[in-house]
């Protein structure tokens, strides 16, 4: 009688809802009215990250048999030597006189992430003047950029040649001679791929943060290895070379010839307050005409001309202005007259909350 009773229960609770299968394969139950409701998941679509780095390396040292070979995805074309001038971390870095040589660096596995694409630039005073590095996602072009690598050995380093993403999965640098190199060597070593996380750019965090006084400067000397960084927020963009004039507090200052030159200072408003905006001019007969412009979120508050080439190096004002918290400043200066092969000048900009000091 209990066995009965049991079976008795079991049909009744597994008739009023039964999973079945309709007839496209889909999981679905039967609500007893009739209709079929889907229980399936929507489909996840993966996301693919990528590499959080990917160096290429020529690295393959000839007077070395224990050296390690070149890494993957580096390739070069036409007559190449190894150079007496080290490269990353001290490795090997090859030089070439030919006016056909290239050499190309494929990373494979990077993703449609932000990636910072950098190159170690060996300098010296018989490189060419203009090389040439044109970046792709896989066959496509996304741009062309030309460095100076006709500098001081003491100005070698990685140079940023900006931030790509690479739907394909796979980035490509190309480098070449440029279109107005002269008669010196084309230098190569390693290309760098770096995933960025939120917030960040090729150098880092890309803001300062803001509370009371607060300054943003290029304060990097290249000539002392003890020398401080520049400051988070500064940030250029073309082609920029250590003056020898000094700027605040008698650090560097930098300048360009580069036409589509500029240079940024960007904050991050900790709260609701009154600034005064400052920058600091570098005085020279040779000095462009700049642009000095404040946007807020990216929203132009205003836009003034200054002239650079005379009177005294100093603070000049750029006026107060009400931020509210959270807010992105960008103050940025561009070239106005790039006439007589003047050049761009940048240094310092500097909030003070101290607004009676603006006049």
């Amino acid at each position: 009688m209990k066995i009965s009773l049991v079976l008795i229960l079991s049909i009744f609770i597994f008739g009023c809802s039964k999973k079945v299968t309709d007839t496209s394969g889909v999981s679905a139950v039967n609500d007893e009215t009739g209709g079929i409701g889907t229980i399936s998941e929507p489909p996840v679509t993966p996301v693919v990250e990528g590499k959080k780095r990917v160096i290429i390396s020529n690295r393959k040292d000839e007077s070395d048999a224990s050296s390690k070979k070149d890494s993957n995805g580096y390739g070069q074309v036409g007559t190449w030597s190894q150079s007496v001038l080290t490269g990353y971390r001290d490795s090997i870095s090859r030089y070439s006189s030919d006016p056909a040589a290239e050499v190309t660096y494929t990373a494979n596995k990077v993703s449609s992430a932000r990636y910072c694409v950098s190159v170690y630039q060996v300098t010296h005073p018989n490189s060419i003047s203009e090389a040439k590095y044109e970046i792709f996602d896989d066959a496509a072009l996304l741009e062309t950029k030309n460095l100076n690598p006709k500098r001081g050995e003491a100005e070698k380093g990685w140079a940023h040649l900006g931030i790509f993403s690479f739907p394909s999965e796979v980035g490509k640098v190309i480098l070449t001679r440029g279109d107005s190199a002269d008669g010196g060597v084309l230098r190569a070593d390693e290309v760098r791929f770096k995933r960025l996380n939120d917030g960040a750019d090729c150098f880092g965090v890309m803001y300062k943060v803001v509370k009371n006084n607060t300054l943003i400067d290029n304060r990097k000397d290249v000539n002392d290895s003890t020398s401080k960084k520049d400051t988070t927020g500064y940030r250029e963009s073309g082609s920029w070379e250590q003056s020898t004039l000094p700027g605040f507090r008698d650090m560097i200052s930098r300048y360009s010839r580069d036409e589509s030159a500029f240079v940024t200072y960007q904050a991050k408003i900790f709260e609701d307050k009154d600034y005064c905006l400052k920058f600091f001019k570098v005085i020279h007969t040779n000095s462009s005409a700049i642009e000095v412009s404040i946007a807020v979120n990216d929203v132009v508050l205003q836009a003034t001309d200054h002239d650079l080439t005379t009177g005294e190096k100093g603070w000049e004002s750029l006026g107060v202005h009400s931020f509210q918290a959270d807010d992105i400043v960008k103050v940025k200066i561009k070239r106005v007259d790039d006439s007589d092969g003047k050049v761009l000048r940048g240094d310092a900009v500097r909030f003070l909350s101290n607004v009676g000091s603006c006049s």
